[in-house]
């Protein structure tokens, strides 16, 4: 009788805790087969060295033309976040503590509205850099019944204990770019993660436990090419821009990694009793109970 033939011949890759956060993030494959880094280094790393040796003239030039950040009106603001993917952080659940800090304007709320709240939190444990500030806010909005666009009516500073309104003026402005600063961290280090790590268990497993002939492993593997390899970069290379070392030229974040990590926690183990961060952990249990 013919043994089935195995990848790897059984010997591995196999998801392990995270060296990084082994209770907070998923769990992590750090043992990856020298042919699957050389076919990264390849196709996508040799891409990013290459962009670093002759994009950096463009992005200096970029960043001379806009030296620093621009003042969003309110209907750009409100259109950023409802017309992309931002628009997934609009929560029509209003969690108890937020209640109380919006109950003015939810007081004077519109009856056949339909309120929300963005919840950025997850920025309260990044620590800047010197010179550099962070803020962790909340935005009210709302969205009337026949409308296509979005209102703004208030937003919360939890370091600062200030609730801002639009006749606020300069202090307005800067919330809302904290705000939209904590929208693009959360998509970027808190959502976008969930859709890259916690798919490296299948990965290995598939290709460790699986026959080459199985009709599950032929349908997996040609989506497994790059991502073991890709996402131990993200997470463990210290030249990752989750690293944030600052004597590469791509580390744009605003702090060490300690604190960005903290974002990946927040979208992976969630936040309890925060109706805008389940754990992905009770998703994936109330998943398996319907079924």
């Amino acid at each position: 009788m013919n043994q089935p033939k195995y990848l790897y011949d059984r010997k591995g890759p196999w998801p392990q805790p995270s060296p990084s956060h082994p209770f907070g993030e998923a769990p992590a494959v750090v043992h990856i087969p020298k042919d699957e880094q050389r076919t990264w280094f390849w196709n996508i790393g040799f891409r990013y060295i290459r962009n670093i040796l002759f994009y950096w003239p463009k992005a200096a030039w970029k960043a001379w033309q806009k030296p620093t950040w621009e003042i969003l009106d309110d209907e750009v603001f409100c259109e950023q976040i409802y017309k992309t993917p931002l628009a997934k952080f609009l929560n029509p659940t209003i969690d108890p503590d937020l209640q109380e800090i919006f109950k003015s304007q939810l007081a004077e709320r519109d009856p056949e509205a339909t309120y929300f709240v963005a919840d950025f939190r997850c920025m309260e444990r990044v620590v800047p850099f010197k010179g550099l500030y962070v803020a962790s806010t909340a935005v009210l909005m709302s969205r009337p019944q026949e409308g296509k666009k979005l209102n703004i009516h208030a937003i919360y500073v939890f370091e600062t204990k200030l609730l801002l309104e639009p006749q606020d003026g300069q202090a307005w402005d800067l919330a809302k770019n904290f705000a939209m600063m904590g929208a693009t961290y959360r998509i970027l280090l808190s959502t976008h993660p969930i859709l890259h790590f916690p798919f490296d268990t299948v990965n290995a497993i598939t290709k460790t436990a699986l026959p080459v002939d199985n009709t599950i492993f032929k349908l997996l593997y040609p989506h497994f090419q790059f991502t073991l390899t890709l996402n131990d970069s993200v997470l463990e290379s210290k030249s990752s821009p989750v690293y944030n070392d600052q004597k590469y030229p791509f580390t744009g974040f605003c702090g060490p990694q300690e604190g960005l990590l903290t974002l990946l926690e927040s979208g992976y183990a969630g936040i309890e009793g925060n109706s805008s961060y389940p754990s992905v952990l009770r998703l994936r249990s109330l998943s398996a109970e319907l079924l």
